[in-house]
């Protein structure tokens, strides 16, 4: 996952973690603060449903959101 990218589409879109939070449970997907920045510091990973509802309210196109939730990890 490129956390960095999707911190930076949060930056850009003008949205706190808090108002991400908010428009995915519209979708259906209800995560904690905690939960997301776990998910997003690797610690646990995104689901399905989380990835397409976050890709819809930020606005990704098909390639930004494998871009971000499928990169590579190389060690």
């Amino acid at each position: 996952m490129n956390s960095k990218a999707l911190k930076a589409r949060l930056v850009i879109s003008g949205l706190r973690v808090s108002d991400l939070l908010e428009r995915l449970d519209r979708h259906g997907v209800s995560m904690s603060k905690s939960a997301f920045y776990r998910k997003l510091n690797g610690k646990s990973e995104f689901d399905r449903k989380e990835m397409l509802a976050i890709a819809t309210e930020l606005h990704f196109t098909n390639q930004e959101l494998i871009s971000i939730f499928f990169t590579e990890q190389v060690s």
